[in-house]
């Protein structure tokens, strides 16, 4: 246990006992076991290289909480091991192939409080990986359960267990002991996100792919596409007979994330599939493709009016300086896409924070023009400082939109201007009552008189509609 810890827990216990002496009070008895721990580890076993491997999406122990007492106590469970990660000292983009490796392992300690009746039992889950984030301990996790009483703490039982105790399917079967036996532990290796860009039919797909092996690999990814959708964007893949296809080079225990973006404008009012991502592993020993599937997932409903987005799609240099030994100066424009509906001018971008080792002396650009799904370099240049020459960023910098123009609400066909085309577009959707309704200017699920008078409101009116 962490000194300062117990230094701490001595101190506390000894201000409550003076205080008791002091008032004459009689502490209350706290009593409390670990009944048991169980880990359980969900996921899927598969043969590769020379073992059995056991490939899992999440990890956690259940353990179960006893109160002993005649008193409501409220626990407090601790939870120790030590979490393992490599490093690996690369020059920017260029991979050493493991030399330079260097291992760390660091002290975590996780808690959690639970309050428990006289003679109650409950379990409590400690988690260790989950969404995609964390790691499977390797070693043995102490686990250390302490009673507090008003500023006391007791030490009342404590647990030490390996991870590997419950394998389950995900069909939800138990995987039998005997078959576990050495069985080797990795992380699932792909996994999946989709989300609506807000205020469009646009969708971003994040496929994260993670080498877990103790040696580099390729791999290759297909995201099969669905069902009625528009790319409008794919980051360093191959369009396939329709499908999105990857091939990446990992070094162990790296990850990597793949974006696509679909827009759904032809689907109004409708949900759908993303089909799983399909990761291939070779295994040269068996000389066979090893496939794991990430989880089908759902798009939102698609609306049928949305509003501004715009997507960074990448960066390119225009001027390069040399400051001094180790300094570097970029002058570079953006490429960015207006996935939106609406089309956009005077759109100002900021960059918030720049990459590592990175200064930024002029952090925004202009676009003086953004015609709805319509891919642009910015006008002007942002300007950045650097202890080393770069070929090229990608679009991982913080950057949000501080300026932009756009058309009037009663601009309904987004030409900029409110004229008896937007009258006739009007026309055909009166009455109609629904959410996101094409001609519903002032909001209200309806169109009518209401939203004809915005209309008149704004005749012949050039779109001006601007934020700061």
């Amino acid at each position: 246990m962490d000194a300062s810890i117990e230094e701490a827990r001595i101190y506390d216990n000894t201000c409550e006992a003076l205080e008791n002496i002091r008032d004459r009070i009689l502490p209350r008895a706290h009593d409390g076991d670990i009944v048991s721990v169980d880990n359980v580890l969900p996921g899927r076993m598969y043969l590769f290289d020379y073992g059995i491997d056991w490939f899992t999406k999440e990890v956690f122990s259940e353990v179960r909480i006893r109160n002993n007492s005649e008193n409501t106590t409220t626990y407090d469970l601790q939870c120790f091991y030590d979490k393992r990660f490599t490093t690996v000292d690369l020059l920017p983009g260029v991979s050493t192939g493991g030399i330079g490796e260097r291992r760390y392992s660091i002290s975590v300690v996780r808690e959690e409080q639970i309050s428990l009746q006289p003679n109650e039992e409950r379990i409590v889950t400690v988690w260790y990986m989950r969404n995609g984030q964390g790691n499977i301990p390797e070693q043995l996790v102490w686990f250390q359960l302490v009673g507090m009483d008003g500023k006391a703490v007791y030490g009342l039982d404590s647990e030490t267990t390996q991870l590997g105790t419950t394998f389950v399917t995900d069909e939800g079967e138990v995987v039998p002991q005997e078959q576990t036996y050495e069985l080797r532990t990795r992380t699932y290796p792909v996994r999946s996100e989709v989300e609506r860009i807000p205020r469009t039919n646009a969708h971003e797909l994040l496929i994260y792919v993670t080498n877990p092996f103790d040696f580099p690999t390729v791999v290759s990814l297909r995201q099969p596409a669905p069902s009625n959708v528009r790319l409008v964007y794919c980051e360093g893949g191959d369009m396939v007979e329709g499908d999105v296809v990857w091939s990446l080079q990992l070094n162990p225990n790296e990850r990597k994330v793949c974006r696509v973006v679909w827009d759904r404008s032809d689907n109004l009012g409708t949900e759908g599939v993303v089909p799983p991502a399909i990761l291939g592993i070779h295994d040269s020993v068996a000389d066979t493709r090893l496939e794991f599937q990430s989880d089908s997932l759902l798009f939102e409903k698609a609306a049928a009016s949305c509003e501004r987005a715009v997507l960074l799609k990448g960066h390119e240099i225009v001027a390069e300086r040399q400051i001094a030994d180790t300094l570097f100066e970029y002058d570079l424009r953006v490429r960015a896409q207006n996935v939106g509906a609406w089309g956009l001018r005077d759109v100002v971008l900021r960059f918030r924070e720049a990459p590592l080792n990175t200064i930024l002396t002029d952090d925004t650009v202009v676009f003086s023009a953004m015609d709805s799904q319509q891919e642009v370099l910015s006008d002007d240049t942002y300007t950045l400082q650097t202890n080393r020459k770069i070929e090229g960023l990608d679009s991982e910098m913080s950057w949000e939109i501080c300026r932009y123009a756009e058309p009037n609400r009663s601009d309904l066909n987004y030409d900029w201007i409110t004229d008896a085309r937007d009258l006739v577009y009007l026309a055909q959707y009166w009455l109609e009552t629904g959410e996101d309704m094409p001609g519903d200017i002032h909001p209200d699920h309806r169109v009518d008189l209401i939203d004809f008078a915005e209309l008149a409101n704004t005749w012949r009116r050039q779109g001006d509609r601007s934020s700061d």
